[in-house]
């Protein structure tokens, strides 16, 4: 269940402490001046541990920052499915879905209760059409994110293609990756 807090006050100073958003890489190098023109792009959300936050596959553009609480972050496999990861306070998620449109790559479901920033791509777009730095700089900061993963997924298909095949699933899935340019 969705519970999207009033929208008038959501994204105040004093309804997001400025101390949590500091830990997120998405406002890296934006001055604090700026974080209320970026903020007033976003919606705040609270879900309740267990919920799901959004489903892999499912359609997406938005980009949600995790405030507080947990979540998980997991794909599916052959027989069930993978967790991929445990994401706290600051994360940044769905920044490929934010930046090519497209599906969700993965699952998020809350461990625990949440709080998270939506951020809308088409009010991300419109602040960008207005050329503001702060909207460059989340824009580099969402790039710098997604080269980082892209880096980790990198090594670990190296990592991977140095040790012997443990099946022939594993075997496929490097063809899989080596054919698809990873």
């Amino acid at each position: 269940m969705l519970i999207p807090t009033d929208p008038e006050d959501c994204c105040s100073p004093s309804m997001t402490d400025s101390a949590d958003l500091a830990l997120t890489p998405l406002l890296a190098n934006v001055p604090t001046e700026d974080w209320g023109q970026v903020l007033d792009l976003a919606v705040r959300e609270e879900h309740p541990g267990g919920e799901l936050v959004f489903r892999q596959d499912d359609p997406a553009s938005d980009l949600l920052v995790l405030i507080s609480g947990f979540v998980k972050v997991s794909v599916r496999g052959r027989a069930n499915d993978v967790e991929l990861a445990e994401l706290g306070p600051g994360s940044v998620l769905g920044e490929m879905a934010f930046l090519l449109g497209g599906t969700r790559s993965a699952t998020v479901r809350a461990i625990g209760p949440i709080a998270l920033l939506r951020f809308p791509n088409a009010a991300f777009q419109q602040m960008l059409n207005t050329r503001t730095p702060a909207a460059f700089q989340i824009l580099f900061n969402i790039a710098c994110s997604a080269a980082s993963r892209l880096r980790e997924a990198d090594l670990l298909v190296r990592d991977l293609s140095l040790q012997p095949p443990a099946s022939p699933e594993l075997l496929n899935l490097r063809r899989q990756l080596l054919r698809n340019g990873g």
